[in-house]
């Protein structure tokens, strides 16, 4: 081999439009969200919004505070188990990750107020996990007819355009030249060093993902005649996401070529593995608005609804990018492995996260007597919630970076209307209370036919001990979803044209977590 000029044609800020883009992959990364919360509002299906007296309620509907007649402080630790089951071109794989986190805490003031209709005024401070990144996902498999660099070439080659301007990317082409996984012909175009129709190799992909999102919500609320409540929250989030992908091609199809240095002697030609590497980190925070009601007609229902603004947060992104290439035979210089990396990156940016509504409805039954029997007493609850994704919009963090324009009108028209169910019911034994929940998210995107189609489903339950000053609730929850996911991410980033006449290669998903919530609580 001979050793390459190098080449960066594009310079760094170019290669993070590119490759680490902000497009609508990281817009529904943010704006998605699937409560947590308190043990009680895990096992209930996180359908508190109506029954109120809760901390999870500060997030969803904060007139629920005002139901409260004592002061409270809580917290919650949380154990996360994420199963990832993966199929690729008939290979299946299934990998699992582990994580602890802090899924609520916070304090709640109650302040009676004496000869007055309006009976007692709330205050809070809480802190509710909204979401989880915790998972490792594995895909493997053989590849007859195609390979990552059928991608990387078709980036190389193709012109500059309106839509995606340069594809050639000093993140990722840039390095598989420098590796020389990426040649020339006599005509100046870029080809790889597998021939057409010669593949056979295997692919391997992993991908580790940490981090989630959660939620400071400062809150008060106000109790009219233990019929109607009003309360509002402002609410602050903060984000942060690692991700570490790994993909790796080895097992090429043998393929010998005769030596220049010894006419008599055959020599392996395709590289003996190359594994091309990303990583990313981001750091966010964004702040929200809410204000809820509830109306409470009888004693045994209650009715709420309440409306969130936009999320309005900025982030910033850092991420690198390398390969690692290992060739059969020796260059001129006895190198037969070749390394580049591209260096940190640093990219600002800002989201508007879509609008949302929810309604509520509640029955608080007591106990009734049936002959010489008598029920316990039960609460069951209803929830709704509203959000159209269409209205996510990325946007540039300094005035004259890049615009983002074809990202939002790609998410105008891939994102729609999704709506969130979600039921619970507590049975109340005194001491002991017994809880099972069940919630449905339907996806965010235009192309699901029903509400079942690509939607996450929860289910909950949990058991509670409590005396009047002190209380313990446990909870387990179970959430599943199924997905495709594009194997060299070219989709995702050139969606109208990710490689040309040539068909990237899916592998479907199943996801799975474990939620098991222990929340220690106090009354005074």
């Amino acid at each position: 081999m001979t050793k390459k000029i190098v080449l960066l044609p594009i310079i760094i800020f170019l290669g993070v439009v590119v490759l680490f883009a902000q497009n609508q992959t990281d817009a529904i990364r943010y704006s998605e969200l699937f409560y947590q919360g308190s043990a009680k509002s895990v096992a209930m299906g996180s359908s508190l919004s109506a029954v109120g007296a809760d901390m999870s309620v500060l997030g969803t509907n904060p007139a629920g505070m005002a139901i409260y007649k004592r002061s409270h402080f809580e917290i919650s630790p949380e154990f996360i188990l994420s199963k990832t089951n993966s199929k690729y071109n008939g290979t299946n794989r299934e990998e699992q990750d582990f994580g602890f986190k802090i899924s609520n805490f916070g304090w709640i003031g109650v302040i009676d107020i004496e000869d007055s209709d309006w009976k007692r005024i709330s205050f809070g401070i809480a802190y509710n996990r909204i979401k989880d990144f915790t998972q490792e996902t594995v895909v493997r498999g053989e590849n007859e007819t195609g390979s990552i660099l059928d991608y990387f070439v078709y980036n190389a080659n193709s012109p500059h355009s309106d839509e995606y301007g340069d594809r050639y990317s000093s993140y990722r082409e840039s390095l598989a030249w420098e590796t020389y996984l990426l040649e020339k012909d006599g005509d100046e175009y870029y080809k790889h060093v597998v021939d057409e129709g010669e593949y056979g190799e295997t692919q391997r992909k992993q991908i580790l993902t940490s981090g989630g999102m959660g939620e400071w919500d400062f809150s008060f609320a106000i109790n009219y005649l233990d019929i109607l409540y009003m309360g509002g929250t402002f609410g602050i989030q903060n984000m942060n996401f690692e991700q570490d992908i790994t993909y790796k091609e080895h097992d090429f199809t043998d393929v010998f070529r005769e030596s220049v240095d010894e006419p008599n002697e055959n020599i392996q030609e395709y590289p003996e593995e190359f594994i091309y590497k990303e990583s990313l980190k981001t750091e966010g925070n964004g702040f929200n608005f809410k204000f809820g009601m509830l109306f409470q007609p009888f004693e045994f229902v209650r009715i709420g609804g309440a409306v969130h603004s936009s999320t309005f947060s900025d982030f910033v992104d850092y991420y690198s990018t390398s390969i690692y290439a290992r060739f059969p035979t020796a260059d001129e210089n006895d190198d037969s492995d070749y390394y580049f990396d591209s260096g940190e990156g640093k990219f600002d940016w800002k989201l508007t996260s879509p609008f949302r509504a929810n309604a509520g409805l509640a029955f608080i039954l007591r106990s009734y007597e049936f002959g010489n029997f008598y029920t316990a007493p039960m609460t069951i609850s209803f929830e709704y919630e509203f959000t159209d994704y269409s209205n996510m919009k990325l946007k540039e963090y300094y005035s004259g970076d890049y615009t983002f324009d074809n990202e939002n009108e790609l998410i105008k028209n891939q994102f729609g209307e999704s709506h969130s169910l979600r039921a619970g019911a507590e049975l109340n034994f005194g001491l002991i209370k017994v809880r099972g929940g069940y919630s449905i998210y339907s996806s965010p995107y235009k192309a699901t036919s029903d509400l079942f189609d690509n939607a996450n489903f929860v289910y909950s339950g949990g058991i509670s001990f409590a005396s009047k000053q002190v209380y313990l609730d446990m909870s387990y929850s179970y959430s599943e979803k199924s997905e495709s996911m594009y194997l060299y991410d070219a989709t995702n980033v050139y969606p109208n044209n990710p490689i040309g006449s040539k068909s990237e290669p899916t592998a479907e998903l199943l996801n799975n977590k474990h939620f098991a919530i222990v929340t220690f609580g106090f009354r005074f």
